[in-house]
């Protein structure tokens, strides 16, 4: 069944001033056939009244690599706390960080809350088999990195109430690519959809040693996550994004020193967990 969100289910988030709780998010990313790499990030959360919604101000207190032994933990102590929120009244403002090293964990998280929020569609579920079509296109920008002269994805989100009981909801999310682009390519060589049908919906430009890689193509993904129905808090959650590129590998940042790379599939695997609340 497929519902227009007239009268949904009650996933409102019950914030109260104060509370403090934790997330640990974990990443594991390769090329298919590939070794993979795997990094965990823990953030912090608060939770604050600001105007007529409840935020919650985040920090990050970890970000370390499990297959490398890397720690950048200072990289996210030094960013500045953020503001994430599921309050309805709240309006949506999200700033990618700067730092390439935190891009991907912050980006992630709050991709979380977007498909558990108001504006993902998860309020206009009533009952489980419920489908939402979002109208809005969902485009994702993270070109101000200081070595990413281009990062942009668009993709058609839907919501799905895949099981729930009187503690618990589960609800998916499927990020697709949409029937029509969000913007024209930032290089013509761009244009072609990769497999000569579907828009490509994922280009990134960015510096890779004294090399500027090029890549685009098909960015999708799916997420899973259980809500808590009496705080509207998520408890955990899991994503899984196949991306489909082609690439040139580039000698000067204006792109026209190129040769091309052989085709790419890359995979990324995200769980979400809650460590603690209070």
């Amino acid at each position: 069944m497929q519902t227009d969100g007239s009268s949904g289910l009650d996933l409102h988030r019950a914030y109260e001033a104060g509370e403090r709780f934790r997330y640990r998010l974990t990443v594991t990313s390769g090329m298919a056939g590939g070794e993979t790499k795997t990094v965990v990030s823990v953030s912090s959360h608060v939770v604050e009244k600001e105007g007529d919604a409840f935020v919650e101000r985040v920090s990050w207190e970890e970000l370390r690599s499990l297959t490398t032994s890397e720690d950048l933990t200072s990289h996210a102590r030094a960013l500045p706390a953020q503001t994430f929120s599921l309050d309805p009244n709240w309006s949506v403002d999200f700033e990618p960080p700067r730092d390439e090293a935190m891009m991907s964990a912050v980006s992630d998280l709050f991709t979380f809350y977007v498909s558990a929020s108001r504006f993902g569609g998860a309020g206009n579920l009533n009952s489980v088999g419920d489908r939402f079509l979002n109208p809005e296109l969902i485009k994702g920008d993270w070109s101000k990195g200081m070595d990413t002269k281009v990062g942009r994805d668009c993709l058609r989100l839907s919501i799905h109430l895949v099981d729930l009981d009187e503690a618990v909801a589960t609800l998916r999310a499927d990020y697709e690519v949409p029937e029509e682009s969000c913007w024209g390519p930032a290089f013509d060589w761009m244009s072609t959809p990769i497999d000569g049908v579907r828009v490509n919906n994922f280009e990134q430009v960015k510096r890779a040693g004294p090399q500027w890689m090029a890549v685009w193509g098909y960015e999708t993904f799916t997420l899973t996550m259980k809500i808590d129905r009496r705080t509207g808090r998520i408890i955990s959650g899991e994503m899984n994004s196949p991306l489909d590129w082609h690439g040139r590998a580039c000698m000067d940042e204006g792109l026209e020193q190129c040769g091309d790379l052989p085709p790419m599939k890359y995979r990324r695997v995200l769980d979400l967990e809650l460590l603690d609340d209070s």
